[in-house]
Formats: structure tokens, C-alpha cells, sequence
């Protein structure tokens, strides 16, 4: 199991380091225990909270619903917490091809 995912009861949760503003949205990897999130939204209004919200609910397949920041709404760090799918499942999704 990869640092950046854990369980909390029968949901997950995973530690998220976002770099707003650049040229597309993609996952590029993982360092120190976050997983690396670049976003084309800037750190503006909420914009990139929403931008990484929606990121993930598309690579999740799930409802934007099931996700939420609950720490780090101000800050590059986050956690998130998401119901509605395994730590399996989701390390797939996210985890960057070679």
C-alpha cells in the first residue's frame, strides 16, 4: 500500500500535494508520503480545491459528493477524505503509469 492512501473506518483517506497553475491536470507521482497532483486551476476563490475535488472524482469514478477536504483547504498540502471505494481500487486509479 502506497504512503499516501489509509483507511479510516469504511472510508479513505489521502494526503495530496497540489501545484495549481499548471499547463494540464495530472497525477505525477509521489514523494514523502503525498501524492503529487499538478492542476491547471490557479489558487484562486476555491478554484483549485474544486479543480482537485473534481480531478479526483473523475479519476475515482465516484461522485464529487464522496470527497472532502478536511485539511489544507488554504494550503498545498490537503487530506482528503472519500467514501465509497476501496484502497485498492483507489491506489489504482491514481497511482501514475511509468
Amino acid at each position: 500500500m502506497a504512503e499516501w492512501i489509509k483507511a479510516r473506518g469504511e472510508n479513505i483517506l489521502i494526503s495530496v500535494k497540489v501545484q495549481p497553475g499548471a499547463s494540464k491536470d495530472i497525477i505525477t507521482g509521489s514523494r514523502e508520503g503525498f501524492l503529487l497532483i499538478k492542476l491547471c486551476s490557479p489558487p484562486v476563490d476555491g478554484r483549485a480545491n474544486d479543480s482537485l475535488i473534481r480531478f479526483v472524482a473523475n479519476r475515482l469514478d465516484i461522485s464529487r459528493s464522496s470527497i472532502q477536504i478536511i485539511h489544507g483547504i488554504k494550503n498545498r498540502k490537503k487530506l482528503l477524505e472519500i467514501a465509497g471505494i476501496s484502497i485498492a481500487d483507489a491506489e489504482n486509479a491514481l497511482t501514475p503509469l511509468p
